[in-house]
């Protein structure tokens, strides 16, 4: 539950990341494409992911440290997504299959 928590907060700010105006696109993939194009889509979908992150972390954890779970977590997503996307160095297909290991050893531990 916590692995999707995580990934809901990361996608959620993804998409709020790539709808701003002063950013610099270098290189773009479908969904930064489609973000960047779908301005007002794109806010809509990543405020229903953080929404979905904060019920499901007030639901799994409880509403105080539920609501400070969701903080602090998306505290570290922000500082880390506007650190390392302009580096390029968080990249999807790292990503990806590091979320998937976690969440199998979250499941199955």
């Amino acid at each position: 539950m916590i692995t999707l928590n995580f990934s809901l907060i990361t996608l959620g700010f993804y998409l709020f990341y790539y709808t701003s105006k002063r950013l610099r696109f270098a290189r773009l993939n479908r969904l930064q494409n489609w973000a960047a194009q779908n301005v007002s889509m794109a806010k809509l979908v990543g405020a229903l992911l953080l929404l979905a992150a904060v019920v499901l972390s007030c639901v799994h954890l409880g509403v105080a440290v539920g609501c400070f779970f969701f903080v602090v977590t998306l505290m570290t997503v922000a500082s880390l997504e506007v650190l390392l996307l302009p580096l390029n160095l968080l990249q999807w297909p790292y990503v990806l299959p590091l979320t998937l290991f976690v969440f199998l050893i979250e499941t199955f531990l």
